[in-house]
């Protein structure tokens, strides 16, 4: 999460960098008997100022209380900038250690933070507490801390500590790169957030005839608006980039999330080889491994990877780029072969997965002669690799989909919560995903297929052709209310 932070500890000093927010500058105020601390005209953020755990007796049961933390709507002049959060955090330097009052035992005692009650959500040793978007919400935010310490006192008393608050004024947003494994982001607010989605790239091939490369494709992009209530958890699966294929002998491992593997020809000479395909990323409603039908099923925004690129003696065999609604092609340069199509809405290799070179068997090895075809890229579904006898030519891209979004094609809302059948929509909302009839339904969409520009995520402002790397997943609050 990016954002200006501002620290404290009980008596918490408030730093806000003139630069950035001049407006802030001179609109902070704390009033330290009631550690209430004026934001800009709008807000009042009241935190409690000690935490005290009692133990009434010495028999180790373990101390509980709670505390509220609110963010209070002064409805007063706004000053805070429009699509900004503010938000109050567990600081990032809190020891959550308790010692206790009055000498006597000195052995300090752990204690975790809950969100409401014992069974809440774990804040963990830092994490958000409460958040009110400027402008969008005129209601005070109280959110009760359930603080429960997990090792018994040995005495009876009075334990004492504080905890650190960060109070964060900035644009809310969170970025996630490729970590190999499901991530999650859970809503803080009722709100309207922005998804955005990269693919990744497929790797490149190579072949020793005069030099000759086959360039994996770039991934495809993705962007739509969506309503998430509070608590929401959203599941995110980024893609890893295919594997370059420059090394005799080997399979090419697909990307991570979909990616079709690449291979190597067989005739003994190792002069052809192919990338795998670039994993998709996507948003998700379940988790699971990132293959488990259940939650392949529910996923809402796919942007696909590219095909890898090939391997042939005669000519290059570049992998397509991610999907747009269909994968582009990859390159098949033998005569007499078609090019080897990218996923679409409806078909592909499989719903989620791009082809493997058929030969890249454990070894990297197959029956193929003078060739090696390029994994398909993940997505939607996944593209496609030559099936012909000789075995080369670029892998076809992942398709994208958004739902909501014209063109795309939606599986049915029986199939969402099992494995099969999965059934592709032909109602009149055939593009959008419903769960438990409940609509999940993108505006302000935007498909972009990796061969087309597209917002770069390293550098805000600027445009690339493509996605030329790891896969990419943004998530960003741009207004408090439908």
């Amino acid at each position: 999460m990016k954002g200006n932070c501002l620290v404290g500890v009980a008596l918490l000093v408030l730093l806000l960098p003139v630069s950035t927010l001049p407006v802030l500058a001179t609109e902070v105020e704390k009033r330290e008997q009631e550690l209430q601390y004026i934001v800009g005209e709008k807000y009042t953020v009241i935190i409690p100022e000690k935490i005290v755990l009692e133990d009434a007796d010495a028999t180790g049961v373990k101390g509980a209380i709670t505390a509220d933390v609110t963010i209070k709507a002064s409805h007063e002049a706004l000053m805070i900038p429009p699509e900004t959060m503010l938000q109050v955090s567990i600081g990032e330097d809190n020891n959550f250690l308790l010692t206790r009052a009055g000498g006597g035992d000195p052995t300090a005692m752990s204690y975790v933070v809950k969100k409401g009650s014992a069974a809440g959500h774990e804040i963990g040793t830092k994490g958000l507490v409460a958040a009110a978007v400027s402008g969008r919400n005129d209601s005070d935010v109280t959110t009760t801390l359930y603080l429960e310490s997990t090792t018994a006192p040995k005495y009876s008393g009075t334990y004492t500590d504080t905890l650190n608050f960060s109070i964060d004024v900035a644009p809310y947003y969170a970025d996630f790169g490729y970590t190999g494994a499901v991530q999650t982001f859970v809503a803080p607010t009722d709100g309207v957030y922005e998804l955005e989605a990269w693919g990744s790239r497929g790797g490149d091939g190579i072949s020793s005839g005069d030099n000759k490369q086959g360039l994996g494709g770039l991934g495809g992009y993705t962007k739509g608006e969506i309503f998430i209530e509070a608590n929401q958890v959203i599941y995110i699966y980024v893609g890893n980039e295919g594997t370059n294929n420059y090394t005799p002998n080997r399979k090419a491992v697909g990307g991570w999330n979909g990616g079709g593997d690449g291979s190597q020809d067989n005739i003994g000479d190792g002069r052809e080889a192919s990338g795998s395909g670039g994993g998709a990323t996507d948003f998700r409603l379940f988790d699971g491994p990132w293959n488990d039908p259940v939650s392949l099923n529910s996923r809402i925004m796919v942007a696909g990877g590219g095909g890898g690129g090939g391997g042939y003696y005669y000519g290059k065999d570049h992998g397509g780029a991610g999907g747009g609604l269909v994968g582009i092609s990859g390159i098949v340069s033998r005569s007499g072969y078609s090019d080897n199509e990218g996923g679409t809405q409806t078909t592909g290799w499989e719903f989620g997965v791009g082809r493997s070179d058929p030969q890249a068997a454990a070894a990297g090895l197959g029956n193929g002669t003078n060739g090696a075809s390029g994994g398909g890229g993940g997505g939607w579904y996944g593209g496609q690799t030559t099936p012909n006898s000789y075995n080369d030519g670029g892998g076809g891209g992942g398709s994208s989909f958004i739902s909501g979004y014209s063109g795309c094609v939606a599986i049915a809302d029986t199939a969402n919560d099992t494995a099969n059948p999965r059934t592709a929509k032909t109602a009149e909302d055939v593009s959008v995903m419903t769960y438990a009839g409940k609509a999940f339904q993108f505006s302000n969409t935007v498909m972009k297929a990796g061969n087309e520009a597209m917002p770069y995520w390293q550098q805000a402002g600027a445009t690339v052709t493509g996605n030329a790397g790891k896969g990419h997943a943004r998530v960003t609050l741009r207004r408090y209310t439908d």
